[in-house]
């Protein structure tokens, strides 16, 4: 059985892309912010609630996606 898995980058809306996928899709839908991090009280409040990791499993796929890049 072959397994798609794809990853996106996001510019701060990765969990309303990820919630509109979950939405069309269906799965269960996991979220790691900013602010679940270590060392992260210095952060400003907006850059806490960003996405590290999404991830959108159903049966044979997983989508992945972070609002972090370089």
């Amino acid at each position: 059985m072959s397994q798609l898995i794809t990853y996106l980058t996001f510019n701060g809306n990765c969990r309303e892309a990820m919630l509109f996928y979950q939405n069309c899709l269906g799965g269960e839908l996991y979220f790691q912010t900013l602010e679940d991090s270590p060392k992260t009280e210095n952060l400003p409040y907006n850059y806490k609630k960003y996405i590290v990791q999404a991830f959108l499993k159903k049966e044979n796929m997983l989508l992945m996606g972070t609002d972090l890049f370089d």
